[in-house]
């Protein structure tokens, strides 16, 4: 939510609540925090930098990095 509000979305204080799902969804009952694996998120990331490379490729979109 921090990263949105930072791109200038106006987030709702709704989203703060770590148990929200939005209008129609019922609320988690006291959701438990889960520690992430940073490697898999790191991995994930590289192959979805990757996807956005080749496609912009294929829209004839090159640059240097």
């Amino acid at each position: 939510m921090d990263e949105m509000n930072n791109r200038g979305y106006k987030v709702a204080t709704e989203w703060r609540d770590k148990n929200y799902r939005g209008k129609i969804a019922e609320s988690y009952d006291n959701l438990e925090a889960v520690k992430i694996n940073t490697q898999f998120i790191k991995n994930i990331m590289k192959a979805y930098l990757q996807e956005c490379i080749v496609n912009l490729r294929l829209k004839g979109i090159e640059f240097e990095g």
